[in-house]
């Protein structure tokens, strides 16, 4: 995995097949970024470093992501 989880490099992994297992570890970092915010998608793309835009545009286009941020909403912050 990275030595540094960056915009750039969770852009390029999300990219990547399903079976990668960097895609996996970026999927599961956004994940986490949102279960910490509680499903707020603003404050997760802070803690991440991208954008709002961004992260929603991930979101949208990533079902795996669009269910993380469900599940974070109903949940609440951990």
């Amino acid at each position: 995995m990275p030595r540094e989880i960056t915009a750039r490099w969770l852009t390029e992994s999300l990219k990547l097949p399903n079976r990668d297992d960097a895609r996996h570890y970026a999927q599961n970092h956004i994940k986490s970024a949102l279960m910490r915010a509680a499903g707020n998608v603003a404050s997760a793309a802070e803690y991440l470093g991208v954008g709002r835009a961004t992260l929603n545009r991930w979101i949208a286009t990533n079902d795996y992501l669009a269910h993380a941020v469900e599940n974070a909403r109903k949940r609440g912050a951990e």
